[in-house]
């Protein structure tokens, strides 16, 4: 793999889901600076690969050695080669999923933030049971 260092500024940025402004702002400088450097029109300065580093948690080797093979295959940094497989597989998984299924993550997580509102597992609701119960003064009217 040969990427150039714009296009591993951009994976980088890319890898923490972060826009253009926020990774500038994660990296001390403006966001034209940024755009220049991704587009190649600017190179990085050290001090700038080293914050693009911190804010992207990638090491500094992924900016800066020529083989990049060599730094996935774990010559430079062991855990890269392992973080950015799982990065391909949580966005493949991304890709993959349906409305449904971000529907049911929702209620899931829904669930999980108002349990007291989730009715007893197989338990239906019966009739009535979202009416307010009658005051002391209806219960005697009928009687």
């Amino acid at each position: 793999m040969s990427l150039s260092i714009p296009e591993r500024v951009r994976a980088a940025r890319g890898a923490k889901n972060m826009s253009l402004d926020a990774f500038a702002t994660a990296v001390q400088i403006g966001r034209t600076t940024l755009l220049r450097i991704e587009s190649g029109d600017r190179a990085p300065k050290d001090h700038e690969i080293v914050r693009m580093a911190k804010a992207s948690e990638l090491p500094v080797a992924f900016f800066t050695v020529p083989d990049l093979d060599a730094a996935l295959g774990g010559l430079e940094d062991p855990n890269l080669g392992e973080r950015v497989e799982a990065l391909e597989h949580r966005l493949d998984a991304l890709a993959e999923a349906t409305r449904a299924d971000a529907l049911d993550l929702l209620r899931e997580a829904l669930a999980d933030l108002y349990p007291e509102q989730r009715p007893a597992h197989g338990a239906t609701p019966s009739p009535g049971a979202d009416q307010d119960p009658p005051t002391a003064a209806e219960g005697h009217a009928g009687a």
